[in-house]
């Protein structure tokens, strides 16, 4: 049901509600398709890479969990009566909108825990402690597009304010050229968050930092007009590598055995790597 909802909805998402810079589970909107775009913006504010620009990155706290099922609900049945209005299911994407997005999800959980733990639980981390109208399940399409739909008005207000946003599902960044102005846009942005998305970007997880330094994000490192993948990423692939080296010199049938298994995390690494500027690592 969740599969014929969002395939039959998207479409109109795309051409009437989202911003052009908001990804995640959108057609070609990946994570590297972010990465690239924010290298294609720093590139044109800088005049390429001549004047001074920073990358501002900040995090949406407990972005799940803290969605507002109701305001969901609101926007979506709204847009269906206006864009949605000829289509000859439109009754039905209505009550599926209802069902979908008002059933309060811990009611259907399977819990396993002691009551006591329960209580113990971060509401900033669990939907257990939090009211039954916020949170929803995360890694199905429905949060994913409820995730959309309640960030669409907040890029566009940023959008307004004369920046270009970048968000992937909580992930937020901007490159910004005058330090002292952004100071006083963030604080109305975080305002705009908190009033009309019910949303907060979390006070700790700020970051901003001058674009020749290097900027990580979801999984890469952007450094001018190069791609690479992150530090992390980076060590994963030296250690895997050295791990299985060891284990092939102490056991010589270790490769053998497990041939399949290293062949198939080996291409994955390489089917990462080639999208990226890692030639020296690709080769090793």
């Amino acid at each position: 049901i969740h599969t014929f909802y969002i395939s039959q909805v998207q479409p109109y998402l795309e051409k009437y509600m989202y911003h052009d810079d908001s990804y995640s589970c959108r057609p070609k909107k990946g994570g590297l398709r972010a990465v690239k775009q924010l290298q294609e913006y720093i590139y044109e504010i800088t005049d390429g890479y001549t004047k001074d620009a920073w990358v501002v990155k900040r995090d949406i706290q407990a972005f799940f969990m803290n969605i507002d099922c109701f305001l969901v609900y609101d926007v979506m049945i709204k847009f269906i009566d206006q864009f949605m209005a000829e289509h000859q299911h439109k009754e039905l994407f209505k009550y599926l909108t209802r069902v979908i997005y008002l059933a309060a999800t811990k009611d259907h959980l399977k819990d396993m825990s002691h009551p006591h733990e329960r209580q113990l639980l971060d509401p900033k981390k669990s939907i257990y402690n939090n009211p039954y109208y916020k949170g929803v399940s995360i890694g199905n399409w429905p949060s994913q597009t409820a995730g959309l739909i309640i960030t669409t008005p907040a890029l566009f207000y940023e959008s307004s304010l004369g920046y270009t946003p970048i968000l992937y599902s909580d992930d937020k960044t901007t490159v910004i050229t005058d330090k002292n102005q952004w100071r006083e846009d963030d604080l109305r942005i975080e305002r705009f968050y908190r009033d009309e998305c019910h949303l907060t970007i979390h006070p700790k997880k700020r970051y901003i930092q001058h674009y020749s330094k290097g900027i990580e994000l979801l999984g890469y490192k952007l450094r001018h007009n190069r791609i690479l993948p992150s530090d992390r990423i980076y060590h994963n692939i030296k250690w895997y590598l050295t791990r299985i080296i060891k284990k092939s010199e102490i056991n010589k049938s270790y490769a053998a055995i497990y041939q399949d298994k290293i062949l198939s995390s080996v291409n994955s690494y390489l089917g990462l790597l080639k999208h990226l500027n890692s030639y020296k690592l690709r080769r090793e």
